[in-house]
C-alpha cells in the first residue's frame, strides 16, 4: 500500500512549544540591524532566530 504524501506526521521540525502550532515568517531587515541581532545572539549564546523570535514576541505583546 503506498502512503500519501499528506499523511506525513512526525517529519520535519520539531514544534518549538508542546501543542502550539508554529508558522514561518520571513523578512528583510538592513545589516547592522542583523549584526546587532547577531551579537546579542551571542552574548546570550542563543540562535539568532531565537533572538528574532524573541523580539517579535515582545513586539506583539
Amino acid at each position: 500500500m503506498e502512503q500519501n504524501h499528506d499523511d506525513r506526521r512526525g517529519r520535519g521540525r520539531p514544534s518549538l512549544r508542546e501543542g502550539v502550532q508554529t508558522c514561518q515568517v520571513s523578512a528583510r531587515v538592513p545589516g547592522d540591524v542583523r549584526s546587532k541581532l547577531q551579537a546579542q545572539a551571542d552574548a546570550e549564546g542563543k540562535r539568532l532566530s531565537d533572538v528574532v523570535r524573541e523580539a517579535l514576541e515582545a513586539y506583539a505583546g
